[in-house]
């Protein structure tokens, strides 16, 4: 069985090409359309109305405006990851026998991290071993299932957001799979890191056509962009921002994927240009991988830092 689980993942991998994200792809035109009624939230979760019945400019004006109150979150991205679609198409003994199987190497790395990962709100804190810690069973399934990549540090932030929000393991399995390996976001953790390559160009590119003298200086400091940047694309905000916000920026991630991360730090970059322009080496790597988000979240509402 596990011959046959590893094999068909491998099959899958060699099928797939890293997704390319262009800069062209940041930009959102038209007017603002109207956002789904407390009703059709309903008519979505219940399955009376289908995903695709909505458009993608609706759902997306919907979550930078917020969820209505008493819509669950949960349910909204388990739609939004197809995870009903998934659980059909699958062996749904699959989860439990992914559990199963041994790999002690990726083991003992998912168990360095899981009693670190968002420790404030304690609830990854089971030990592991007696099969009770549902952060460290999400990742080692996923990593059975994924070998080639295996379990990278970043990850745990993915399936802990996860687990927030929806609270059952075999859900939160299923959509990890699908923002990981289905979308392709496993890339971010590749060796090779292709992926992540492909966004920190996008965002030079970006910046060279929109504020060319704010990357001149990032240059004249010697900064590299990944220095800067890389934490946020391997966390998605989740390790550097407080969890409702990350929680608002992960839901536009679901639906949007990495550009909607591209354009939040490009919102925080221009919200902070005169302060990024009078720091220099040192200091202003500093301030851009923690003081400019910091600031950025204290001062601008959340719908303003995820609007398009």
């Amino acid at each position: 069985m596990k011959q046959e689980i590893l094999a068909g993942a491998a099959r899958r991998k060699q099928s797939e090409e890293p997704s390319q994200t262009t800069s062209e792809d940041l930009l959102f035109d038209g007017p603002k359309p109207e956002v789904l009624s407390l009703e059709e939230w309903a008519l979505l979760i219940s399955g009376e109305r289908p995903l695709a019945s909505f458009s993608k400019d609706r759902l997306r004006q919907s979550i930078v405006k917020g969820l209505p109150q008493g819509v669950n979150r949960g349910q909204v991205w388990c739609l939004l990851c197809d995870y009903e679609q998934d659980r059909i198409n699958h062996n749904q003994e699959l989860y439990q026998k992914l559990l199963d199987m041994e790999n002690h190497s990726q083991e003992y790395l998912i168990s360095k991290d899981i009693y670190r990962t968002l420790p404030d709100t304690k609830l990854f804190l089971s030990d592991y071993k007696q099969g009770g810690n549902t952060l460290f069973n999400v990742l080692k399934a996923y990593t059975c299932y994924d070998n080639s990549v295996g379990y990278v540090q970043g990850m745990n932030y993915l399936a802990a957001i996860l687990l927030i929000e929806i609270q059952e393991e075999i859900k939160v399995f299923w959509c990890l799979f699908a923002l990981l390996f289905k979308r392709n976001w496993r890339m971010i953790y590749d060796i090779n890191t292709p992926k992540l390559m492909n966004l920190l160009s996008l965002i030079n590119d970006r910046l060279s056509k929109d504020d060319p003298a704010l990357l001149n200086h990032l240059k004249e400091q010697d900064l590299s962009l990944g220095a800067a940047f890389s934490p946020i694309f391997i966390t998605l905000f989740i390790y550097q921002v407080p969890i409702p916000i990350a929680t608002r920026i992960f839901e536009c991630f679901i639906l949007d994927g990495e550009i909607a991360l591209i354009r939040v730090l490009l919102r925080m970059l221009y919200c902070k240009r005169d302060r990024i322009l009078e720091l220099k080496e040192c200091e202003l790597l500093t301030y851009l991988r923690s003081g400019m988000i910091v600031e950025c979240v204290q001062e601008m509402e959340i719908e303003e830092l995820i609007s398009y």
